[in-house]
């Protein structure tokens, strides 16, 4: 009877201190240490209440999100638990921030997990929503190095005419070009005359203009690699004397 006076005044304290929690709603410093120390308090509560056997489940159900108005979930409850067995070892100021680590456990992440700077970067990133916003942007722009400013302006006319890709995009896209072209091309480059050369780039670029399964860029950039090797194997075969 003891054991369960006391799971019930630990569930008691864990909720009094979700609603702790919610009515400190000021940015103050020092009411944002308050709320994370209190974050692990309560993730040393529940630790104790699964020690003592309480079931993840039963941990949820009697936890309630005061946001929510109703319980919160055994997923939660177990990224709580993971959090406070990799980090409730550590001295209060040696433990990194409760959303840092709770992001740093439900990402599986060696790494401790700083949701200050990923928030930062995604504002920092986020597209302007409305004209006005996008007029201050540009205006900042200028205090921006050229470097940044060409990189926006380019990728601004791109996205204008539907044809951006992100970088990763680009890059696969130009070594899967790079690949395609020199592979049509090698058997040739030591068998073959330069006429021959010639004639066979002739059709060969005939046949990538035929090509309908890929887009126009990337049939573009498959040319423009043709027409490169093409060049380069010219400049091989002047070299030679090659006739």
């Amino acid at each position: 009877m003891a054991q369960s006076q006391d799971t019930q005044q630990q569930f008691y304290e864990l909720n009094v201190l979700e609603q702790k929690i919610a009515r400190d709603t000021s940015v103050e410093e020092s009411v944002r240490e308050a709320i994370d120390d209190a974050r692990w308090q309560q993730a040393q509560i529940v630790h104790e209440l699964l020690v003592s056997g309480t079931t993840q489940k039963k941990v949820a159900a009697e936890w309630t999100n005061v946001n929510t108005g109703k319980p919160y979930s055994q997923t939660h409850v177990s990224f709580v638990e993971a959090a406070w067995d990799r980090f409730g070892d550590y001295l209060g100021n040696q433990r990194p921030k409760w959303s840092d680590a709770y992001q740093t456990v439900k990402e599986k992440s060696d790494e401790v997990i700083s949701t200050g700077d990923r928030w930062r970067k995604m504002v920092e990133a986020r597209a302007p929503k409305n004209t006005r916003t996008a007029e201050r942007f540009v205006q900042n722009l200028q205090d921006a190095p050229p470097e940044v400013v060409e990189a926006i302006a380019q990728g601004a006319r791109e996205v204008s005419e539907s044809r951006y890709r992100p970088p990763k995009e680009r890059d696969r896209v130009e070594k899967e070009a790079d690949a395609w072209s020199k592979k049509r091309v090698e058997p040739i480059v030591n068998e073959m005359s330069k006429n021959a050369i010639d004639l066979l780039f002739e059709q060969l670029l005939e046949e990538l203009q035929d090509v309908t399964e890929i887009s126009g860029e990337e049939r573009d950039r498959y040319l423009a690699r043709v027409d490169e090797i093409k060049t380069e194997v010219e400049v091989k075969y002047a070299m030679k004397g090659v006739g």
